[in-house]
């Protein structure tokens, strides 16, 4: 029984080793529109309390930068950029204070780390969002291809 248990640990495991193979280093991706994201993955450490089976899916911080190469504001600015993942699944936050933005950003990593599909919601600081400003909050979707 033992060896069964190891044997589906170990054929878990192989199905998250892309990302763990890039773990510690910082990989750039470029999206449709010429905005570049670049993270730095940082694994978390396993949980001594939690069994070994329940830790399979690999979980840890994010941090980086944004460039875009779009809008009126943060054209060319490297916005830093910090976030979580659990498995391929990634979440981040950026904030462009001079553009009075903040943005929301999730996604998933294709199995090879080669692309990366993402959701973001933009908010702008606005005195009235509900009206006047309606169009303080925005919602889009990139598909960032991986560079180098």
């Amino acid at each position: 029984m033992k060896s069964m248990i190891t044997k589906v640990i170990c054929l878990a495991a192989l199905g998250t080793t892309s990302l763990w193979a890039d773990a510690g280093k910082t990989l750039t991706y470029k999206n449709q529109r010429g905005s570049t994201l670049s993270l730095t993955w940082h694994e978390s450490l396993p949980n001594k309390d939690v069994p070994a089976v329940e830790q399979e899916i690999k979980t840890g911080t994010l941090t980086g930068t944004f460039t875009s190469a779009v809008g009126k504001c943060a054209t060319g600015y490297a916005a830093p950029v910090t976030g979580v993942f659990n498995g391929n699944a990634i979440a981040i936050t950026l904030n462009l204070p001079k553009c009075k933005q903040v943005i929301a950003m999730t996604g998933n990593l294709t199995d090879d780390n080669e692309e990366l599909h993402t959701l973001w919601l933009d908010a702008a600081q606005a005195a009235d969002p509900r009206k006047a400003d309606w169009n303080s909050n925005i919602i889009g979707a990139d598909h960032y291809k991986k560079q180098g």
